[in-house]
């Protein structure tokens, strides 16, 4: 009834994808494996989909060698575990974690911090910052003097550093003391000009160039997770997955399961 035009293959055009993979792109494969190890960790398949999806868009924009991602591993176990391993590798037993996930998450971070230093953000205004200060008032800061100047000080020597912007070993070091951290900065000759104290006892001068590169981190990282969303949402076009189940888009969300993954300024 069709004609001679007519294809009657009954295997042409179907999603023939190979055992265990989930996803084809043009970046890689989701294999069903990963995607089953990575939701035990998240309790949540979706989440975990979206992960792996938006980690082979990026990855796809921004290559990195295994180096680089062991350096930061390096530095987290030496800053959060005190330079134990045995620590280190229990940590990510106790949250249904492994090596090679936890190198994955780094290596996420570290594409994002690099992708985020090409963003240009908007000078907050005044209000701005006393808003900020005002709103995590007490949140820990200390006056420190850093050499070279790094960019959570505002790119300036002397400031207050804030956690959570600052490395987290800024606030272990005994006031009146010197230290070298290795950052994703480079390395730091960070010395502890005040003992910790809450942002809200420091006046807003001392505080406005550290609280200004806060504003702006914060708006780059908004930023950073519009731009991978507009990625995969491009990449879709180009995805084939089994049972047409495609990956929702969104922000890589991994670092909350894991967050002594979190890679310090």
């Amino acid at each position: 009834m069709a004609g001679r035009g007519f294809n009657t293959s009954l295997t042409e055009g179907q999603l023939n994808l190979p055992g265990g993979v989930q996803c084809r792109t043009p970046w890689g494969n989701i294999g069903s494996g990963p995607l089953g190890a990575l939701a035990s960790l998240t309790h949540d398949r979706e989440i975990a989909y979206t992960s792996l999806f938006a980690r082979l868009v990026l990855k796809g924009r921004l290559q990195l060698s295994r180096q680089q991602i062991r350096t930061a591993e390096r530095a987290i176990v030496r800053y959060r575990f005190g330079g134990s391993g045995p620590a280190y590798r229990q940590a990510l037993a106790q949250a249904g974690a492994n090596r090679e996930m936890a190198r994955s998450i780094i290596g996420d971070e570290l594409r994002q911090a690099k992708i985020e230093r090409g963003f240009r953000g908007s000078s907050p205004s005044g209000q701005e910052i006393a808003d900020y200060q005002a709103t995590y008032s007490e949140t820990p800061a200390r006056l420190v003097r850093v050499t070279p100047a790094p960019t959570w000080l505002g790119s300036v020597r002397r400031g207050v550093a804030i956690e959570g912007m600052a490395p987290e070993a800024v606030f272990g070091i005994p006031t009146g003391r010197g230290v070298t951290l290795h950052t994703r900065e480079g390395v730091l000759h960070v010395r502890a000009v005040g003992p910790t104290a809450p942002l809200g006892a420091f006046t807003i001068d001392a505080a406005r160039s550290s609280i200004r590169a806060a504003l702006v981190h914060l708006a780059k990282d908004q930023a950073f997770d519009n731009w991978l969303v507009q990625q995969e949402s491009s990449a879709l076009a180009w995805t084939t997955c089994r049972r047409d189940w495609l990956p929702a888009v969104g922000p890589l969300e991994l670092t909350t399961e894991l967050p002594f993954l979190e890679l310090a300024l």
